[in-house]
Parts: structure tokens; C-alpha cells; sequence
């Protein structure tokens, strides 16, 4: 499965679920790991990710937990 494909799914599956995955456009520096994540948008509290540090990997294993 290619990132685009993979990025889509979780994207996908995190609006069901009533999250957003951001994904970092920032330079990569210590808040910021140059990856994704995941933001409950009713409050904008990251769930996973607080640095954009997580892979969709790990917001895909939080949002089946």
C-alpha cells in the first residue's frame, strides 16, 4: 500500500470517528518530528502526535484500541 493510499484510509477513518490527522508542513525541529497527528477538533487537543511525531501506524493502532 503506497503513503498516499495508507494516508487517505486513516484520514478517512479518523473523520468517522470525529478526528482530523494533520500532517506536519513544517520545518523538522525538536516540536516537530516531520509526521502526523492526530487532533480531537471540538477541543484541538492532539491525541497522538503531540510533536508530529506519530506514523499512521500508530494513529491506525489508536483508532482500533
Amino acid at each position: 500500500m503506497t503513503t498516499k493510499t495508507q494516508e487517505s484510509r486513516i484520514r478517512r477513518l479518523a473523520r468517522r470517528n470525529g478526528y482530523i490527522v494533520r500532517k506536519s508542513r513544517g520545518a523538522v525541529s525538536l516540536n516537530n518530528r516531520g509526521l502526523y497527528m492526530l487532533v480531537d477538533p471540538s477541543t484541538g487537543v492532539p491525541m497522538v502526535g503531540w510533536d508530529f511525531g506519530a506514523t499512521l501506524n500508530d494513529i491506525e493502532v489508536w483508532l482500533n484500541a
